[in-house]
């Protein structure tokens, strides 16, 4: 479930309704895990920001930065730590506009 939300986030072509079932498919993962885990919240904050659902993409991100925080290294936690600014920036240029 989770590797087919990746695959339709990084295709060449990637359509809205690509981007809608990747929402689906990384929320249900979510709904089905037993705890917050990186892969599945940070897969999640991705197809929220690529639906431009940037506040729940920030909030997807910082349970995952979160998450890393107990077992991830430096690595994956200064990248999750780009990705949540970018979803900031993105949720504060969309709230700018309107």
């Amino acid at each position: 479930m989770l590797g087919l939300a990746r695959l339709l986030l990084a295709r060449d072509g990637r359509t809205d309704d690509d981007v809608r079932q990747a929402v689906e498919l990384a929320e249900r993962a979510q709904a089905l895990g037993d705890g917050p885990r990186v892969d599945v919240l940070d897969v999640l904050a991705t197809a929220y920001g690529a639906a431009g659902r940037y506040a729940q993409a920030v909030d997807a991100a910082q349970r995952a930065l979160a998450a890393a925080s107990r077992d991830a290294s430096a690595t994956d936690r200064t990248i999750l730590e780009k990705r949540l600014g970018e979803y900031r920036r993105r949720a504060a240029s969309s709230d700018a506009r309107n």
